[in-house]
């Protein structure tokens, strides 16, 4: 199967073309040594110079056509050509044109490379940037959580002590005023609780897609328990209190 060529031409991949055709992009100009060209659809990129088969064919066949634009002109008063002056280089300074071992890609491609790395790394840290700024939000909820649910069992330590000691010493309208007092303290409580209730509903809904995150929000919505625990003793204490005094 004959070998495929292709060259770049302004930033786009030409090819594949036979061998007599890459000679022929050539011998039209459309070709020149400072191409860049790759044999087969894996090769590497390579200046066309180096491919010394095209040039020597080439050369072969152009070699005693010089176009018009080129040719000296001849003296009018002898009808002579005058010598053209040529400088030939020795063979070994084309390899030193050469940087390293390996060719470089197209300024198009590095500069497309540089803007990629670029993007990449500015994604890298926005992503890490918002992953810290989710976690110290879910964290600041959890402490939330906590305060809350400690606050709770504080009331519940202080009421249980009051029934046992307090309250049986208390005349029924002192005892009324008195739970309808520990009922109130419950109300900003449960307001808060709501509120928190509220906002891990929204980071859930936010965080959808986040396996980790959501897991720890649902752990956290266990405050809905507590909250109704609250809710019920505020309404059991206003209940017992109008038992004991009813509400003029």
């Amino acid at each position: 199967m004959p070998a495929e060529w292709y060259f770049m031409q302004m930033g786009d991949v030409v090819g594949p073309l036979s061998a007599a055709e890459l000679r022929q992009y050539a011998r039209d100009g459309k070709l020149t040594r400072d191409t860049y060209v790759r044999k087969g659809g894996e090769g590497h990129w390579v200046s066309a110079e180096r491919v010394k088969d095209l040039w020597e064919n080439l050369g072969r066949e152009l070699g005693s056509i010089t176009p018009p634009h080129l040719q000296a002109p001849k003296n009018p008063d002898t009808g002579s050509t005058p010598a053209i002056i040529t400088s030939s280089f020795p063979k070994g300074e084309e390899k030193q044109s050469e940087i390293g071992k390996h060719e470089r890609l197209p300024n198009k491609f590095r500069i497309a490379a540089a803007v990629l790395a670029i993007v990449a790394i500015v994604a890298a840290v926005l992503w890490f940037a918002v992953r810290r700024t989710d976690d110290d939000v879910i964290k600041y909820h959890y402490d939330n959580c906590l305060r809350l649910n400690d606050r709770y069992k504080e009331s519940i330590a202080d009421l249980y002590k009051w029934n046992n000691t307090v309250f049986p010493l208390l005349p029924k309208s002192e005892a009324a005023r008195t739970k309808r007092q520990k009922a109130a303290e419950l109300s900003p409580l449960i307001r808060e609780m709501e509120d928190e209730l509220a906002e891990l509903r929204k980071l859930k809904q936010r965080h959808s897609g986040n396996q980790r995150a959501t897991r720890m929000i649902d752990t956290m919505l266990g405050l809905e328990e507590v909250h109704a625990n609250a809710r019920q003793l505020h309404d059991l204490l206003r209940s017992q209190a109008s038992e004991l005094e009813p509400m003029p």
